[in-house]
């Protein structure tokens, strides 16, 4: 009998038991092994595996991983036999075959296990019409198959022993559909088994980081979550607990709880976990549960997360969540993890008592640990936190955030990342709290409610604080939730409180109070006037189909869903004044309105806005409307800080806090908002004479202040426990203040005069640390030199100018450094704030792993404004990535080599860059003359380090080249790219020119039109887009013209 390539001889008894026997013998395991998406027919010569599509409820093939649909184009093999598997449906296995036109008997096998013996003589309309006649074939499945995983096919003829159609392959046996799974059933795309009713659940990214050891072996998520996952206990996504659920459905131990739950508990008002509430997320966003067969927790992880939406809907910022739930058993009731820490102090056998924390503290680096809830973008609560934090860190202090509970995200990595890249460029360590953590610090600090009991229950801590922003208990209506909020003030926690009216309610409760005003920052929020080129930016913000020359443009802080915000009464209030006011413009921020919702005034919807962009949006509006029915708005202290008058609503809180004339109030009614707003219009002067009171008030005080008054009060609160006395022997020695914990260090040639400012820059940038600043001259003639005289702490190294590279002179400056970390500028680059080094490098520092640091560039102020936009135009794209990168940050793009993805991973730029020594210790900077920057990013990824992007980190720097130094820098880049990473740049043909020219200049000449710039601008700029397409003509092609620009646009 001859051999097939799928591995040795098969006889007929060993595939197929006798019909005496019940025995069910196994493949051969060297036939289990031989899988591919090639496999080798049994003459030897390969064979391609073909494929259809799949039909609602049916399953699909799998070949090594990678996706197959049903068969279309028929096999044949060297038996002469034609056919395929097709599918399954209603738990039969369905395909055809014939061996020259006639029926064949096949022996079916599933998982090595013989199934059945099946004719290939059923009819079968689709084959009818292909002129094949009636060669279809069933083959009825036990319903013990029917799991919605992945099993192995084989398919023979009943008198051979090769496989044939195709087999072996897997295919998914679905489960029989029910209520529900046909809105599910629809591709998800990068999923083996595509369109797997089930395979929306399964979060590849968090499945690999919580089970490495499936990444490490290269296994699919998804194939081994419906596989082998689920009944190794193993869980599909961070919001899905198989035993909690089938706890709440009544299952076996056995039972496939996730299908369970697809197909008909939802629909019962059953929750997948203690982290998902199903039906606060269809009550909180109505648009998802008009979708009847739209199940939430699909749609949370397909788009709900992307879109900001919460796991667990929440009443505030601050974040306790209003689930909902109803409970029958109190064993129910203590399962929901955002009341878990009520549970008993005992639970942990800890003490909630501060007189055992036996630890010495050194009061000028206390060892503060936070405990917030979990957060979305856009938080103003939040924000609040990580800005003392930032200022407790730069005044030398250490943080560590444990997240209460999280129910936004899964993982501690991912939350420090948005934490960066929305809020604040953050040191602490970000760690996740839950029900077994233990906390141990110097200071606890408490944030909401709900994370007072957990602190109780999980911390020991020398002082206990309680930051509070808000009067909780005005969240809720009268019940347990307003009872447990009020509770928390009578647990003796001595208050840090963000207005005067907080610190009178916390007083009555006879707690020990320090309270603050919010002030602004001063580097994010200030007026139009002091922001050079604002114009530009100030007409694209009010640009409106609906706005005119006179239209008065009102920022409006509507987020609907924190309540207190009373969106509604000011939304009512804006419709009244619309009424007499008809030309006004509502910039609509702080939530992702929908689109398509009508309004009953004209509304330009921005959503949630990063911080810089939302103050550009102060500067360019005329009115501020921030309304809150408890403590005061913070929004509002951002508007003052850029000078914009601001409408609230009169009550105690505004009453206590705001400095008399500094704001408008209004009465809390729809037409006394309107009316207030009016007088507001009406009274340009009034106006503008409140504007300035408020910006001097607000401008009074830094968070800085409020950092060293809140470490003070730590202080006191650790001196006024009696068991804890400072024990300076036991303590960690601070960091030598001598050592330079950062090098800077600036390659200069003939820099001229302006190298005086940069020094003098340099020596106001403020850190927790000493730094050093180094030149590296290339024996510059232009008197220079004695410049550096007038700076004797600034070390000067002279180098021949031959002996200049640029990443060999960079190698010099790293060996002759004395800090860890060197951060490196061009001569012609200024640092924007005077924290630019301690945000450089003190995040580089804070960050394991990775070797460099960049930060964002702004043009120099009146540069080019094409050169503005580009520059502001690159950085916000990274800015939009997670700031920390690395090769498994999108491990498929890496992989595939996709060049728009390895541009962002390897970008890195010396105008504004900070390098680790020790990790330059082990990688060097190849000695080249262009590009070391990026060279040095790109080996780092490869040696599997980190890079960081610090978006606060910024730099002034820029270039108004003329035509021709764009053609030949160009050149340049174009053979760096290509002879360093393999990426082609040039022009290809005519055809290719012409393309790339019309887009770019199609482009500039909309944004002149936009920015309203005049002729001579626009003319230099399509000269140099022209210049440097003709920098990438690397064949010297003949580029005709192909682009008119006709004037008097």
């Amino acid at each position: 009998m001859r051999s097939s390539a799928l591995g040795p001889p098969w006889s007929r008894a060993a595939r197929r038991p006798s019909r005496r026997s019940k025995s069910t013998p196994r493949l051969g395991r060297d036939v289990r092994r031989k899988r591919g998406i090639l496999c080798l027919a049994p003459c030897g010569r390969l064979r391609r595996r073909t494929g259809g599509r799949r039909a609602k409820g049916e399953g699909y093939l799998m070949s090594d991983g990678e996706p197959k649909s049903a068969m279309k184009t028929p096999e044949t093999d060297v038996s002469g036999v034609a056919g395929s598997v097709d599918r399954v449906v209603d738990g039969k296995l369905l395909g055809w075959a014939h061996r020259g036109g006639r029926a064949v008997r096949l022996d079916i096998f599933v998982d090595d296990e013989f199934v059945s013996t099946v004719q290939s003589n059923l009819p079968r309309a689709d084959l009818v019409a292909q002129k094949i006649g009636a060669r279809a074939f069933e083959c009825a499945l036990p319903d013990a198959l029917m799991d919605g995983a992945p099993h192995e096919v084989v398919v023979t003829l009943a008198d051979g022993v090769d496989p044939v159609l195709g087999t072996p392959r897997q295919i998914v046996f679905d489960i029989p559909a029910g209520p529900g799974a046909a809105a599910l059933a629809h591709a998800a795309d990068g999923h083996p088994i595509k369109g797997h009713p089930l395979s929306l659940y399964i979060d590849k990214s968090w499945y690999k980081k919580a089970y490495p050891e499936i990444a490490a072996a290269g296994q699919d998520p998804v194939a081994h979550y419906l596989a082998r996952g689920w009944k190794e206990g193993r869980e599909p996504n961070a919001y899905f607990d198989a035993e909690y659920y089938r706890a709440e459905a009544g299952l076996a131990k056995d039972e496939f709880a996730l299908a369970h739950y697809a197909s008909q508990g939802w629909k019962t008002g059953l929750s997948p976990s203690a982290r998902f509430d199903a039906l606060a997320y269809l009550r909180a966003y109505p648009d998802v549960a008009a979708q009847r067969e739209l199940e939430p927790l699909a749609h949370f992880l397909a788009s709900g997360r992307k879109e900001l939406r919460k796991a667990l809907p929440v009443a505030s910022a601050t974040g306790v969540a209003q689930t909902g739930k109803q409970f029958s058993t109190p064993a129910e009731f203590f399962n929901n993890a955002q009341l878990e820490a009520l549970t008993s102090d005992d639970a942990l056998g800890l003490t909630r008592t501060a007189h055992f924390y036996r630890g010495g503290y050194d009061p000028s680096c206390l060892d503060i640990h936070w405990i917030i809830p979990d957060f979305t973008p856009g938080a103003g609560g939040h924000m609040s936190i990580f800005k003392t934090i930032n200022w407790l860190e730069f005044l030398g202090h250490r943080n560590t955030i444990w997240i209460n509970y999280p129910s936004q995200r899964p993982d501690a990595e991912d939350a420090r990342n948005d934490i960066i890249r929305y809020f604040q460029p953050l040191k602490a360590q970000v760690r996740l709290l839950e029900p077994m953590s233990s906390i141990e610090a110097d200071v606890l600090v408490l944030t909401d409610v709900s994370t007072v009991w957990s602190g109780l229950k999980h911390a020991q801590a020398g002082a206990m604080l309680y930051f509070v922003q808000d009067y909780e208990p005005m969240f809720f209506p009268a019940g347990s939730q307003h009872i447990l909020a009020e509770e928390t003030y009578k647990q003796g926690i001595p208050c840090f409180c963000c207005s005067p009216w907080l610190a009178s309610k916390m007083k009555a409760f006879g707690n020990r109070v320090e309270s603050f005003s919010f002030p602004i920052d001063g580097a994010m929020y200030y007026p139009a006037s002091d922001a050079p080129g604002f114009e530009r930016k100030r007409r694209a913000l009010r640009a409106s189909p609906l706005a005119g020359e006179d239209t008065v443009h009102i920022a409006f802080y509507g987020r609907h869903f924190t309540s207190r915000r009373a969106v509604e009464l000011a939304v009512m209030g804006l419709y009244e004044l619309h009424k007499t006011k008809p030309d006004i413009l509502v910039h609509v921020f702080g939530q992702d309105w929908d689109p398509e919702k009508p309004w009953p005034f004209p509304v330009k919807l921005h959503g949630v806005m990063a911080e810089a962009d939302l103050a550009d949006l102060y500067r360019a509006c005329d009115i501020g409307l921030a309304l809150s029915a408890t403590n005061y708005n913070i929004a509002s202290i951002g508007m003052m800080g850029c000078r914009l008058p601001v409408v609230d609503i009169s009550n105690e809180s505004t009453r206590a806090t705001f400095k008399e004339g500094t704001i408008f109030l209004a009465e809390p009614r729809p037409q006394e908002i309107a009316k207030t707003l009016a007088r507001v219009i009406d009274d340009p002067k009034e106006r503008k004479t409140r504007a300035d009171l408020a910006f001097d008030w607000v401008t009074g005080h830094t968070y800085e202040d409020i950092a060293a008054s809140f470490a003070d009060f730590m202080r006191a609160e650790l001196e006024r426990n009696d068991a804890l006395s400072a024990r300076p022997g036991s303590v960690k020695p601070a960091r030598d203040s001598k050592t330079p914990f950062a090098t800077v260090c600036i390659p200069t040639y003939n820099p001229g005069e302006a190298i005086r400012g940069l020094l003098k820059t340099l020596q106001t940038q403020r850190a927790p640390w000493p730094f050093e600043i180094l030149v590296i001259d290339s024996a510059s003639t232009d008197g220079s030199v004695e410049i550096y005289k007038d700076f004797p702490e600034v070390r000067v190294i002279g180098i021949d100018q031959r002996e200049f590279s640029h990443g060999g002179t960079r190698n010099r400056a790293m060996a002759a450094a004395k800090g860890e970390y060197v951060a490196f500028l061009t001569q012609d680059a200024i640092p924007d704030s005077e924290y630019w080094l301690y945000h450089l490098a003190g995040t580089l520092d804070a960050v394991d792993g990775a070797a460099l640091a960049f930060g964002r560039h702004f043009a120099h102020t009146g540069a080019d404004p094409f050169t503005a936009r580009d520059l502001d135009a690159h950085f916000d794209t990274l800015a939009a990535l997670p700031p920390i990168l690395d090769a498994d940050t999108k491990p498929k793009k890496f992989r595939a080599r996709d060049e728009s993805w390895l541009g962002l991973l390897r970008f890195n730029s010396d105008n504004n860059a900070c390098y680790s020594r020790k990790v330059w210790q082990r990688l060097r900077f190849r000695d080249i003359d262009y590009g070391e920057d990026q060279a040095y990013a790109w080996d780092a990824i490869l040696a599997g380090y980190r890079k960081v992007y610090v978006d606060r980190a910024a730099v002034r720097h820029s270039h108004d080249y003329t035509a021709r130094e764009v053609e030949e820098r160009a050149r340049t880049e174009m053979r760096y790219f290509k002879q360093l990473f393999g990426v082609d740049l040039s022009i290809q043909s005519q055809a290719d020119y012409a393309a790339r020219l019309s887009m770019m200049n199609g482009a500039d000449i909309a944004f002149a039109i936009e920015a309203g710039l005049d002729e001579a601008a626009l003319d230099r700029r399509l000269a140099q887009n022209a210049a440097r397409l003709q920098g990438f003509n690397e064949a010297q092609l003949p580029l005709a013209p192909v682009f008119t620009y006709q004037r008097g646009r």
